[in-house]
């Protein structure tokens, strides 16, 4: 998105790699994490300028002026767990690690329809994040094998020879023991392509095929959500969903899903994203607009440049979770006809911080 927006799937990926204890979002982490992305597949998935944050927001509720008027009460109950929406479920799960080395656990798992592909990727870091080793895998989704993507310095990525993973067919992109981590692609069965990327103390050859000889593909496994949005304008296009960490159980305590109206870009889109209280954060040396929604206090900010308006609204502290919602252009444009990004809000059941009340159908 824009230096006016927060890029919601770059934060929840840098919080999952964050050992929980920590209050705060890793600035430099994310940007030297960023920076090591080879794949053009990542490059377009989070599409957009990634904002620096520094600053956990502190507002004071007392004089803050209040965003339109209060409903008279919010659903207080979990909606049914159904199937039958107007949505699919936005995240299925359909591959899973069989071994992992000891002390790594998966962090995050991220669902992309992106670039004419289908991607599911799983990620899991070691006992110190991201700094302790992370551990990557991507089943790329039904077709043709993509392109390996570019080095540094725009330097295309040629195969090199590797041992066949369960009999399969198999190459590096990048071989252990480099700078870049080993990465290691398969096919593993009629027009589908999985790779696992490794960085930190398990990049090694070994461990890597042992890894990717464990890993299985098919099981469909819905993701179950904290929070239920009604009232979603019809015809919107699911295009990037995360979720992550905590992935006991195939739930997920932050997650985040983008949408649009027509194709999906950086002056076009819809992101509804949740994180555990506390941890959303405001880009730096920006004082925000403070307010208070419906007895929370919450950042409103809303601009236009470029001819595109674009809408930003966080709310603190709803049932254990920071909720967040930013929109733009013409799916911004579409949400108007009711009550827009605000309006919007005021449709979202954030359903606690127990797994147990969580729906594995969260768009309606």
């Amino acid at each position: 998105m824009t230096d006016e927006t927060l890029d919601l799937h770059r934060r929840l990926e840098q919080i999952a790699s964050t050992p929980r204890r920590r209050p705060q979002i890793d600035v430099a982490a994310l940007a030297a994490r960023g920076r090591r992305r080879l794949r053009v597949r990542r490059a377009c998935a989070l599409a957009g300028t990634a904002v620096a944050v520094g600053l956990v927001v502190t507002l004071a509720a007392t004089g803050l002026p209040r965003l339109g008027a209060e409903p008279d009460r919010r659903p207080a109950s979990p909606p049914p767990q159904s199937s039958d929406g107007a949505y699919p479920n936005p995240l299925v799960q359909r591959a899973f690690f069989g071994w992992l080395p000891k002390g790594y656990t998966p962090r995050t798992v991220i669902e992309d329809h992106q670039n004419g592909r289908h991607t599911f990727e799983v990620m899991a870091a070691g006992l110190g994040g991201a700094r302790g080793g992370t551990i990557d895998l991507t089943d790329l989704g039904a077709g043709p094998e993509p392109i390996l993507g570019y080095l540094s310095g725009g330097k295309p990525i040629n195969p090199l020879p590797a041992a066949p993973v369960n009999k399969r067919q198999a190459h590096w992109a990048t071989k252990p023991g480099t700078g870049y981590g080993g990465r290691l692609r398969w096919q593993y069965g009629s027009r589908r392509w999985a790779e696992v990327s490794v960085k930190g103390a398990a990049d090694d050859t070994g461990t890597i095929y042992r890894i990717a000889r464990s890993i299985t593909f098919g099981t469909a496994k819905p993701t179950a959500f904290p929070f239920h949005v009604e009232g979603l304008p019809g015809g919107l296009k699911i295009y990037l969903s995360t979720a992550g960490p905590g992935l006991g159980g195939g739930s997920a305590d932050s997650a985040a899903v983008s949408l649009a109206a027509g194709a999906y870009s950086p002056d076009n889109g819809l992101e509804i994203g949740v994180t555990p209280a506390g941890l959303v954060a405001r880009p730096a040396g920006d004082p925000g607009h403070r307010v208070i929604v419906d007895g929370h206090r919450a950042i409103n900010r809303q601009s236009t440049s470029g001819g595109v308006a674009r809408h930003t609204l966080i709310v603190l502290g709803v049932d254990g979770f920071d909720v967040t919602i930013q929109s733009s252009g013409q799916t911004l444009r579409r949400l108007q006809a009711t009550g827009g990004v605000t309006g919007l809000y005021r449709r979202i059941t954030v359903l606690g911080t127990a797994p147990s009340r969580w729906t594995t159908a969260p768009l309606g």
